[in-house]
């Protein structure tokens, strides 16, 4: 947590950390919860073959899925004839019907959901509303994602278990299209009951996850919305250099009829 957001403030830093490992946090974490899901492809046996996580956005005129553009991709491209495609609980036959637009550039995929699919999804599904403003660098977010480590195959037959990664940071740069973070671990906040990420620790499958801006009225009223879609995670991988970095794609690039701002089109 960065010091300078609470200067002038009348929380101070010691009780903003004390809300953090208290009911801020779970309250923190339940919006985060019900705004994304897993969204996933698996084999009749239950052996989950790769997987993305999904937000939901409701505009004034729809109800979206929202997605990085690239876990479409990893799907379309898994020739397994058997795949199956979740998201969480609901069963997605009919992706390509579904699909209102899609940009390389920018990594955003955006899908039609109904409410037949909210009801199959198997956990509370409150959609997250666009950020009617940009928010700014160095002020608060949250975000959370369905990272491949967390995910657990149960004795049941076609029962995965994910874990959700959450997050609050700070906004570090924000470009025309972008939104990052840094995760510090210098002002990491040890909540009981929650285990601290370990170094270098795999975050793959959190694409597609909500990027949530907090903003404060004059009057210290707080409200959250959603300002991005993360794209990219830290990649330990195929990278000599570990920068803990989450890149997020704003949401102000999806209009309310879920096509993406053509000018970043490839």
């Amino acid at each position: 947590m960065n010091s300078n957001l609470i200067q002038d403030h009348p929380i101070s830093l010691a009780q903003a950390e004390k809300l953090l490992k208290g009911d801020l946090g779970e309250i923190h974490r339940d919006i985060l919860k019900k705004s994304c899901a897993p969204f996933y492809w698996h084999l009749p046996n239950g052996q989950c073959l790769n997987n993305g996580t999904m937000t939901f956005l409701r505009t004034p005129k729809k109800l979206l899925g929202v997605t990085a553009e690239h876990v479409l991709r990893s799907y379309e491209k898994c020739a397994n004839d058997q795949k199956i495609l979740r998201l969480m609980n609901a069963y997605i036959t009919d992706l390509p019907d579904r699909i209102i637009d899609r940009s390389a550039t920018l990594d955003l995929a955006t899908i039609e959901i109904d409410e037949i699919i909210l009801k199959s999804i198997g956990k509370e599904v409150v959609p997250l509303e666009p950020s009617p403003r940009l928010p700014q660098e160095g002020k608060g977010v949250m975000l959370a994602g369905y990272h491949e480590n967390g995910r657990r195959v149960d004795e049941l037959p076609n029962t995965i278990n994910f874990g959700l990664f959450t997050c609050n940071e700070v906004i570090r740069r924000i470009t025309n299209t972008q939104i990052s973070i840094m995760l510090n671990r210098d002002d990491m906040i040890n909540v009981p009951g929650i285990e601290t990420l370990p170094q270098n620790y795999n975050l793959s499958g959190i694409s597609g996850g909500p990027l949530i801006a907090l903003f404060e009225t004059q009057n210290y009223i707080s409200y959250y919305r959603l300002a991005g879609i993360i794209v990219q995670q830290p990649d330990y991988e195929n990278s000599d250099i570990a920068i803990e970095r989450v890149i997020a794609t704003r949401v102000d690039m999806i209009r309310e009829d879920g096509k993406i701002s053509n000018i970043y089109h490839l």
